[in-house]
């Protein structure tokens, strides 16, 4: 009889203590959701968690993705370049993924301390950190999911989110 060692490429079997954190219990991301994902090449340093913005290419190079900036994401900007969210960290010219539909683990902006069902927004306060909307957004605010709840424990800028079709809220009229 031969013996040999039980294996689990493809982690069928992982521990999972609180779902709330969108981790196993070896600190590893789950998949809660179908995910939409794509690839692009970082235009430079991407942080995981990280909302983007796509570049368009020129002459001389392809698109790429870049940390959101609040200038770009302002009402009244070019808000609508937003992408998704960076599922991995890497310099420029590395193959990212991005995250444009379905639950992932997000960047926000520290100071602020997301509930469930509060809105996730385009950087405002921070490049590249999402913001909170906890009740109405401001005119041309780009909303773009909502959280899924608080901080991730051991964190300050850490949270379970869905990211859904970007919506703009528009100006209201009399």
């Amino acid at each position: 009889m031969s013996t040999g060692i039980l294996r689990n490429p493809n982690g069928a079997h992982r521990t999972v203590s609180d779902f709330t954190t969108g981790q196993d219990d070896d600190g590893v991301d789950l998949a809660l959701s179908d995910q939409s994902i794509e690839t692009f090449k970082a235009g430079g340093t991407v942080i995981k968690g990280q909302a983007l913005m796509l570049v368009a290419p020129t002459t001389t190079a392809g698109p790429t993705v870049v940390a959101a900036t609040t200038a770009v994401m302002a009402p009244n900007a070019d808000n609508h370049r937003f992408c998704g969210v960076a599922l991995n960290a890497g310099a420029a010219g590395d193959q990212i993924q991005v995250g444009t539909q379905g639950i992932f683990r997000v960047l926000h902006d520290a100071s602020d301390d997301p509930a469930a069902y509060d809105l996730l927004v385009a950087p405002q306060t921070t490049d590249g950190d999402f913001d909170v909307v906890a009740g109405t957004p401001v005119d041309d605010t780009v909303v773009v999911g909502y959280f899924l709840g608080g901080t991730d424990a051991g964190t300050v800028d850490t949270a379970l989110a869905f990211i859904g079709p970007v919506t703009v809220r528009f100006a209201t009229t009399a």
